[in-house]
This record gives structure tokens, C-alpha cells and sequence, in this order.
């Protein structure tokens, strides 16, 4: 199994379209005095810029997926995300980054993202050895509650 980690930095705009009104279930863990952020979508990136959410990710090779978080923002944003597969991958990411968990179902990405109107986001390309079942992505940017996503991968 490969993933391809991309940070993504869209020229500030991509295209909104939903292909199922459902979006992946968010669950935004509220922490005493923290805000929350503006908005938070789970999805795909169609050509590079066009986000689609979508509650279920199609596995096959080169499908970008991953989110977009509206905060007010002008510059770049520190995050931390964490990634947890249903079993173990065969990670390939950028170590200066990201650290795989020692049973390799686990990834932590702390880096920063440009802010495009507003926005921030982060995607993953998948591959066809990547596990199917409910991932849980957690997403946490400081000064604001916690994020996490659900979505469910098939092929």
C-alpha cells in the first residue's frame, strides 16, 4: 500500500460541487474556551481544484481526498493531523513532517498551510493497496476546538 502525501495550496478558489448532499461526518470535540472553526468538509479534489464532498471515498489509485477548514485566517496556519486507518499501510511521506505509528496504521502530520480566502486545506492521494473501512482524521489548528472526520473508504 502507498500514500503519496500532498499539502495542497490552491490558488484561492477552488469550485465547490456535491455530488451527495451527506458530507462525511464531523464531529468538532468541544474544548473549554477554544472557538470553533468557521466550517470543516471532507471530501475530493477533482483536478487539483475542484472540492467535492462526500461522505464515502472511492479507493483507487491517484483519487485525492482529504479536507478544507474555513478559519479567519490571512497567512499561513500551523496544524496537526492525525490519520488512522482501519490496518496497517505501506506509508511513503515526507518524514520531516510526518511520523507512522510502529504498527503502521497511524500517521501524525504537523506542518503549516497557506490561507486562501479563508481557507486551508490538506489531502492525501490514495493508492489501490489502501485499506477500506472508517478512517478517523483529526484535525487540530491552536486557538480552536478540534476536528474530526469520519469518512468511509471503498473500492
Amino acid at each position: 500500500m502507498r500514500f503519496a502525501l500532498v499539502v495542497v495550496v490552491l490558488a484561492g478558489c477552488w469550485h465547490d460541487s456535491v455530488s451527495d448532499p451527506a458530507v462525511a461526518p464531523i464531529v468538532i470535540t468541544p474544548k473549554p474556551g477554544l472557538p470553533h472553526v468557521a466550517a470543516a468538509e471532507f471530501g475530493v479534489f477533482e483536478d487539483g481544484a475542484t472540492f467535492v464532498k462526500s461522505p464515502t471515498i472511492k479507493l483507487a489509485a491517484g483519487v485525492a481526498y482529504g479536507w478544507r477548514i474555513r478559519l479567519p485566517c490571512h497567512e499561513m496556519v500551523d496544524f496537526r493531523e492525525t490519520l488512522k486507518m482501519p490496518s496497517p499501510g505501506d506509508w511513503h511521506v515526507d518524514l520531516k513532517t510526518t511520523k507512522i505509528s510502529a504498527d503502521r496504521t497511524q500517521v501524525v502530520t504537523e506542518d503549516a498551510l497557506a490561507c486562501f480566502n479563508g481557507w486551508i486545506a490538506h489531502q492525501w492521494v490514495a493508492t489501490e493497496g489502501d485499506p477500506e473501512g472508517v478512517y478517523t482524521i483529526t484535525v487540530e489548528i491552536d486557538g480552536f476546538t478540534p476536528v474530526r472526520f469520519h469518512p468511509r473508504f471503498a473500492r
